[in-house]
């Protein structure tokens, strides 16, 4: 009897233990883009795609991307990105953040890549690539960067929030990008070859950020006063 119970005993204990991570190769991605603006929602798509290619580069194998209110019932798994009700059920509140900040999290079988704007859902895959795919936008093509194949490659159990160590920031390219959405059309019609190809680098890269998703957007302009320079953050006798 004891012989017949002890390897239903461990197949029903195995069945108990939480998993420690998942493949993404057998995940599927859901989207809800956080209220924002024009420009934000731009940013949420590009990224939303940008999870999705990168993850089938890395994998080699099809990963599917849902607006999360047309995810499929049943799937195995799920990486969740924005502001989304798989998350608010979990627990989770993208108000509790700022709106340059993310938080991921993963519990073994879904992830959160929780943001409460553009800047940050696009901020939150780069980090989400780079930790887990070992993948970096490293050229201003970005689709062709290599890519390290990992067919088993594994979202481990994490949680962790990260936000801009200078908030408000750009590096000054020469197409003056902060000028908001009508001054990027008209770097678009101006550059239309090489300035979409700059413009997805900063975002992937994270050197910069949607001006209107700021809270608010001139809150470091008073604290400057419209200086260029760092001066008024850091003294040059510091």
């Amino acid at each position: 009897m004891n012989k017949i119970w002890i390897p239903v005993l461990a197949v029903l204990m195995a069945g108990c233990v939480e998993k420690n991570s998942f493949r993404a190769a057998e995940s599927v991605v859901a989207v809800r883009c956080p209220r924002t603006c024009e420009e934000g929602t731009n940013w949420f798509v590009s990224a939303a795609a940008d999870l999705t290619n990168v993850l089938c580069r890395v994998t080699g194998r099809p990963v599917a991307l849902y607006a999360e209110a047309d995810l499929p019932a049943g799937a195995a798994h799920v990486i969740y990105l924005g502001d989304t009700a798989a998350a608010k059920a979990a627990g989770l509140s993208a108000g509790e953040l700022k709106r340059m900040e993310f938080r991921i999290k993963a519990d073994g079988r879904n992830a959160f890549i929780l943001a409460n704007s553009g800047s940050a859902a696009s901020y939150g895959v780069s980090e989400f690539l780079e930790r887990f795919a070992d993948f970096y936008f490293v050229s201003l093509n970005g689709d062709d960067d290599p890519v390290v194949a990992n067919p088993a490659m594994e979202i481990p159990v994490c949680d962790f929030r990260k936000a801009p160590a200078v908030y408000f920031r750009h590096l000054y390219d020469g197409y003056v990008t902060q000028g908001g959405l009508k001054r990027h059309r008209l770097n678009e019609k101006w550059w239309p070859e090489a300035f979409p190809k700059y413009y997805a680098f900063s975002r992937r890269t994270r050197s910069t950020g949607v001006i209107d998703e700021y809270e608010p957007s001139d809150r470091l302009s008073h604290q400057t006063k419209e200086n260029h320079s760092s001066y008024w953050y850091v003294p040059p006798d510091k």
